[in-house]
């Protein structure tokens, strides 16, 4: 069962989601897709993947855009398809939920859908 309020949209390659903690490393993924209430996205697990997050940044490289301090929940952290049979590196897949946002933030991420989100039909549930 979908459970999606808004429409989420992939994004084109070169988009980037990093998760800053306060004293540690910080975590970078490639953004899969998103919405005006939350995204998802693909990272390298690692030993440090208990440390906890409550902001993230997206970046488009090469082009200079970027939201930086969007507050977050987790929804999901799932492991992510392996493509590569006996490969060691674990990869998974993380959604969160946008939390409260200040206006400035909301028309910022309507203009990050609108400019780097591919608006062709993409299923809400894939077969």
């Amino acid at each position: 069962m979908n459970r999606r309020k808004q429409k989420r949209y992939p994004v084109h390659d070169g988009v980037f989601v990093v998760l800053n903690p306060a004293e540690s490393p910080s975590k970078l993924g490639i953004m899969i897709d998103i919405s005006e209430g939350g995204l998802s996205f693909q990272y390298i697990d690692t030993v440090d993947s208990k440390q906890t997050y409550s902001e993230l940044d997206v970046f488009v490289s090469g082009h200079g855009i970027k939201i930086d301090g969007i507050p977050f929940t987790i929804v999901s952290n799932i492991v992510f398809r392996k493509s590569i049979p006996f490969y060691s590196v674990i990869t998974r897949r993380l959604g969160v939920r946008f939390k409260l946002l200040s206006d400035i933030k909301n028309t910022k991420i309507s203009s990050f859908i609108h400019n780097y989100g591919i608006h062709d039909h993409f299923p809400d549930n894939p077969a």
